[in-house]
């Protein structure tokens, strides 16, 4: 990355964006399971096709790894929206 002060911050949001708006937005578009299909899909994809960039087995192992915290990203998001969902009913 040639920019990486610029990438370690908020790109895509728009100013003054409530984040919990935001992970209500995804949510209304994507389950949970949806999302564990379209991650799991991605990975298959990267490991099974000719990409160099995952040739080396410590490169895969590494986009294991991240892929299993983005899934538990999602699952902590996922828990954070069931809870203020909960709470506003």
């Amino acid at each position: 990355m040639d920019h990486p002060d610029f990438y370690n911050k908020p790109i895509s949001l728009i100013a003054n964006a409530e984040p919990t708006r935001v992970i209500d937005r995804f949510f209304a578009d994507f389950s949970l399971s949806e999302l564990r299909d379209i991650l799991w899909t991605w990975y298959e994809a990267a490991i099974i096709s000719d990409n160099v960039q995952y040739s080396d087995p410590e490169d895969r192992a590494t986009l294991l790894y991240r892929c299993r915290r983005l899934e538990e990203l999602i699952e902590a998001a996922f828990s954070l929206h069931q809870v203020e969902n909960k709470n506003n009913q």
